[in-house]
């Protein structure tokens, strides 16, 4: 809002101090607001108006809270990871430091790279205890040993009584009683990350708190587990171990008040639904043997059933499924190694199912058409020729027989065997080969979300013929490991519909075609070696900026005016933009963690928010998510999403003497493996 100037001297004054009318928004629709906000437009607001900074400082500090919800640890974190992990909230503090403090629920790293020391009474050493300060409003602590030595929590919790989620990685103790008892009243959510040289420990579970709702068992297995009765969800996974267990170990899970269960490795028992709650909703079961089709009675409450065979015999495998009339989601995994013939699925009867979602795309069985209801919408197989279409060359072609499904995934040979299956499809799936080029009447042109995989042979010998895009595209996935150059150069027409394009997972290529149409844009970065400290940088294609398909644009070049199929043009806004003017989510894959150069990204586009895939020692996959303001006079505030750490960067520049441009510096994010990041500024001298 502008500032009124109608007002007198001693308003204007007021005015003059804030972008926005000062007092003419009431402070408490302006808390509302900022309760919707996420972190960084917290805080543009906030540095935008410093008065009302100030007001909301000094009286309603705790009521501003930055966005974090803790909700699961990764689970393949060594125990060389950061041992403490903390959430407390703290005031506000200085306005020109507001980026810089901890604010609200922003969980902050506690660094201890030494290990626990153990008394002999079993409490912690006081070196913890000190690197944790005794903040009653600490909601959340991560604990695991580095050397494989016991913790006792005993000393921490007391202090720690509003703690709601707790983690304790490479677990050792004989059993866990008192890690999160009546000391945590108030804890929601409990993580049991074992070590994988301590599968053969058998511990022991029990006494856990009423107020747990949420229990994840990692890499550990259990003689016994006490369920509480409150308890929603249980996630066992022993991984690693060939060894099962009897439901019967996990006591008190009849009586339970379960939704979810995901559990591994266990001895069947036939009637499963007198050994499972009747709350239970959604079940994800890891078999060590092939059940026969009566072995098997399921709760009719499920809605969610996912089933996964581990064992490599190959005798039978069957599951009847008919008595399961509330089932919505059903996905399949049984080794491909078996004959199909040796696979039985009954489903529920298509007259009184309630089947939307059907996957068996690591099962090898045939399905016929007339099993599956008319409300199905997603089916995800390996090929179309699982589902027997029921269809011979003397009879005539059906179509449409699933006028619900909205979501295929499989290959297929003919589009016609999209129009069997249905002609409303809006996402799909499939191979892509040469001779899949659909005509202008095919019902493929109304698919909105395109995945293609470009097979071997098609990446080896890129023919002259490029894949005709469906007419009402808005999303396009293409994924090969080989040759990206079939879908990044004229003359691929990109439909005027499109806003989404994910190259992440095809290989890096110096030079990309996109359209000026893009909102979202996920790419591959190349490796460029430099002769410095850094051992080099990451760079991203040069990317040319193209006219859709029957799409005008004032600043086009040789535009097609004409009837015919107009042509891919290139437009003059490559010269000011490095991306799409629209484009405004960036998606950068990277090999390594080596620093990534980003000042065209900063300077030259709108992306307001950027996420970097790479590796941990080329192992482990890690995400990082940035939010970016452009706040003017070339300062750009960065910050790591769901966080307050980041900060203002003013860019450096030189003037080109020929035509007045801005010649910016190099900027780089370099991605530690600490989780840290930097944001820094330094010259190139580059391999000739």
């Amino acid at each position: 809002m502008n500032n009124n100037n109608n007002n007198n001297n001693n308003n204007n004054n007021n005015n003059n101090r804030c972008y926005l009318e000062y007092k003419k928004i009431p402070t408490i629709l302006l808390l509302q607001i900022i309760s919707h906000l996420n972190n960084i437009d917290i805080i543009c607001l906030l540095l935008t108006c410093r008065s009302y900074y100030y007001d909301l400082k000094d009286q309603y500090s705790s009521s501003i809270a930055f966005k974090w919800s803790f909700n699961r640890v990764d689970t393949r974190f060594s125990s060389e990871e950061p041992l403490i992990v903390a959430n407390r909230p703290n005031k506000l503090k200085g306005f020109i430091s507001l980026y810089e403090n901890e604010i609200g629920d922003c969980s902050q790293p506690v660094e201890f790279r030494g290990s626990f020391t153990v008394n002999h009474n079993g409490s912690v050493d006081d070196d913890l205890n000190q690197k944790q300060s005794n903040d009653s409003h600490t909601t959340t602590v991560l604990s695991h040993t580095r050397d494989g030595r016991p913790i006792v929590m005993s000393t921490d919790i007391a202090n720690m009584p509003l703690t709601t989620s707790l983690t304790i990685h490479a677990i050792v103790q004989s059993d866990v009683d008192d890690v999160a008892t009546s000391r945590l009243p108030h804890l929601k959510e409990l993580q049991l990350l074992g070590d994988y040289t301590l599968s053969m420990m058998r511990l022991c579970i029990k006494n856990l708190p009423d107020s747990l709702r949420h229990l994840h068992i990692q890499r550990i297995n259990f003689q016994e587990l006490h369920v509480p009765q409150s308890l929603e969800s249980l996630h066992f996974n022993p991984e690693h171990t060939l060894d099962s267990y009897n439901l019967n170990q996990i006591k008190g899970l009849s009586t339970s008040s379960i939704k979810s269960l995901d559990i591994s490795s266990f001895n069947m028992v036939r009637d499963l639904a007198t050994v499972f709650p009747p709350t239970l909703a959604s079940l994800t079961i890891k078999l060590v043997e092939h059940p026969s089709v009566d072995d098997l009675i399921f709760p009719s409450s499920l809605i969610t059933l996912s089933i996964t065979s581990l064992s490599r015999t190959t005798t039978t495998f069957g599951v009847n499924l008919e008595n399961l009339t509330s089932l919505e989601n059903l996905t399949i995994r049984v080794p491909n190694t078996m004959d199909k013939k040796d696979i039985s699925i009954i489903l529920p009867p298509t007259n009184n199912s309630r089947l939307k979602s059907l996957d068996i795309r690591k099962t090898n069985i045939t399905l016929s058409i007339n099993a599956l209801p008319i409300c199905i919408e997603t089916v995800r197989c390996q090929d179309i020729s699982q589902i027997d279409l029921g269809t011979t060359s003397k009879e005539e072609t059906k179509t449409n027989c699933l006028p619900n499904l909205k979501k295929f995934s499989g290959r297929m040979e003919s589009w016609n065997n999209i129009d069997t299956l249905s002609t409303n499809l809006y996402k799909f799936s499939t191979v892509y080969h040469q001779t899949l080029v659909p005509d202008d009447s095919s019902v493929l042109h109304s698919v909105r979300k395109l995945n293609l995989m470009i097979p071997l042979d098609s990446a080896k010998n890129p023919s002259q013929t490029e894949p005709t895009l469906p007419h009402s595209l808005t999303s396009l996935k293409a994924s090969s490991f080989h040759d990206m150059r079939k879908f990044s150069k004229p003359p691929l027409v990109f439909p005027a519909t499109l806003v989404s394009l994910n190259y992440i997972s095809l290989s890096f290529t110096q030079t990309v075609y996109i359209p000026v149409s893009l909102e979202y844009l996920g790419v591959k970065a190349g490796l460029k070696k430099t002769y410095n400290a850094m051992g080099g940088e990451f760079i991203l294609p040069k990317f040319i900026i193209l006219n859709n398909q029957n799409s005008s644009n004032n600043n086009s070049i040789n535009n097609n005016n004409n009837n015919e199929r107009p042509t891919t043009t290139q437009l003059d806004v490559n010269k000011y933009y490095y991306l799409p003017p629209s484009l405004k989510r960036l998606d950068i894959s990277m090999d390594t963690h080596c620093p990534i150069q980003i000042s065209e990204i900063i300077f030259q586009t709108n992306v307001e928010h950027l996420k970097l895939l790479t590796k941990l020692n080329n192992t482990r996959d890690l995400e990082f998510d940035f939010k970016i303001r452009r706040l003017g006079d070339d300062k750009v505030l960065i910050i790591q999403d769901n966080s307050a750490c980041g900060g203002i960067i003013k860019q450096k520049y030189t003037l080109d003497v020929n035509n007045n441009n801005k010649i910016y510096s190099n900027c780089y994010i370099k991605l530690n493996e600490n989780r840290h990041v930097e944001i820094f500024t330094q010259p190139l001298i580059v391999y000739s």
